[in-house]
């Protein structure tokens, strides 16, 4: 794994805000949120892996 591109990061919380408010959502709510969050991720992923 390339640790320059590990420490260079942002944060999950500020590249998915909704996820900090997790606790506040009903079920609906969490479920579009972290959903959202892991299709950017994997989209991301694939990037990486190209």
């Amino acid at each position: 794994m390339d640790v320059e591109h590990e420490t260079n990061r942002t944060p999950l919380e500020e590249r998915f805000p909704a996820l900090a408010q997790l606790d506040a959502m009903s079920d609906e709510q969490r479920i579009e949120a972290l959903g959202g969050a892991l299709d950017a991720l994997r989209r991301e992923l694939d990037e990486i892996g190209k």
